[in-house]
């Protein structure tokens, strides 16, 4: 049997406060995942992790981006965003994760 390490597939939540407020009234977690990962991994280690079901799930890659900065040019990373959408019957807190 495979051991599978969950940690390396979702990598920490993405908060702002613009997603703070959306995901108290949509059911909705917004993750930075691994991004060679396909959205079957990131649904078992989201059910496995928290035991929640799952009701749909849409991912997005970040694209890089180059910003100037007083004469230095500052270089984001290309990096994978995961919408995690649960039922509406689900009671989850964002505190808690």
């Amino acid at each position: 049997m495979k051991i599978i390490n969950y940690n390396n597939i979702l990598i920490k939540p993405y908060l702002t406060e613009k997603l703070s407020f959306i995901s108290k009234f949509n059911n909705v977690l917004i993750w930075k995942v691994n991004k060679y990962c396909n959205k079957f991994k990131i649904i078992n280690a989201i059910e496995n992790i928290y035991n929640i079901k799952v009701y749909k799930i849409r991912t997005l890659i970040v694209k890089k981006i180059i910003k100037n900065k007083k004469r230095k040019l500052n270089k984001i990373k290309i990096w994978k965003k995961a919408y995690i959408f649960f039922n509406k019957k689900s009671n989850f807190n964002i505190d808690n994760i």
